[in-house]
């Protein structure tokens, strides 16, 4: 089951075009579930290593290092997971707003595989770059399932992209996109 999202990761990021017309056509969303659930276990591992290696520079019982890897591995899993739920909903909103006439299912699998390949290399520094290409697939996707031109799709999402940024900048400051730049960028 992991390799076989591995490779679909491969595969949307190589041709999004072809991938997300197959994507179109198949129904439900237990397929997108799983590839979610997957990607989305690589930064939460990431994060919960990260915090173990943090709390055993301290002298923290082993117990109190347990237990701030598995909050950790949780607390991360849930933050991606709820972000792309609501970037769903933003992005379906979005698309009907300029014409798209697509279901929240399609913006789902738009948002969903849109990520493509940056849960997994999102978390590396300087190759978080990466996360500009997910602006793109996520386009390629709202264009596809919401029947509205390519442009009009880019632009949407780029705009979104950026207000999230701005907000991020906002309500936690300048440090944000280097530390949590997976939320705006990688994800939208």
């Amino acid at each position: 089951m992991v390799l076989y999202e591995f490779r679909r990761a491969v595969e949307v990021t190589r041709d999004p075009r072809k991938f997300f017309k197959k994507a179109k056509s198949e129904h439900g969303n237990s397929a997108d579930f799983k590839f979610l659930l997957v990607l989305s276990a690589v930064p939460a591992v990431i994060v919960a290593i990260a915090s173990v290696a943090g709390a055993l520079t301290t002298e923290m019982p082993i117990y109190g290092v347990i237990t701030i890897s598995v909050l950790s591995f949780f607390f991360s899993y849930m933050t991606i997971f709820l972000v792309i739920v609501i970037e769903s909903f933003i992005l379906h909103i979005a698309a009907h707003i300029i014409g798209g006439c697509g279901s929240l299912e399609s913006s789902f699998k738009s948002a969903i595989y849109g990520c493509g390949i940056f849960p997994l290399t999102g978390a590396i520094p300087f190759v978080s770059v990466i996360g500009f290409y997910s602006v793109y697939l996520t386009s390629v996707g709202i264009a596809i399932s919401h029947k509205i031109s390519m442009k009009k799709a880019f632009v949407m999402v780029l705009l979104l992209t950026a207000a999230i940024a701005a907000l991020e900048l906002v309500l936690f400051g300048p440090g944000t996109i280097e530390k949590f730049g997976f939320v705006a960028i990688g994800i939208m």
